[in-house]
């Protein structure tokens, strides 16, 4: 009985993440910045804004205007979506 029961857990754990889609990554220069949220601008002029609340934050050096870093999703792109790490760029 336990190993069905784990069996069907670890399939709804692998569903689960194949409904949260494909990881992305993006790069740009901070434009604003708060306690919980970033916003970015990348090289080609595009603003992505991101939720940092629950953020793997362990390869970034601070959160400054200006900085240039990447930060990791997953799924399609939506205004305000969680970010799943922040890094600084490598200058």
């Amino acid at each position: 009985m336990k190993k069905i029961i784990l069996t069907v857990a670890a399939a709804g754990l692998l569903s689960a993440c194949s409904l949260m889609g494909p990881s992305h990554s993006v790069k740009g220069e901070v434009v604003d910045a708060s306690m919980n949220t970033v916003t970015i601008e990348t090289a080609d002029s595009k603003i992505y804004s991101f939720s940092t609340m629950d953020s793997d934050k362990t390869e970034l050096n601070g959160l400054l205007l200006d900085k240039k870093i990447e930060v990791q999703f997953s799924g399609n792109y939506q205004d305000g979506m969680a970010a799943k790490k922040l890094s600084d760029i490598a200058k």
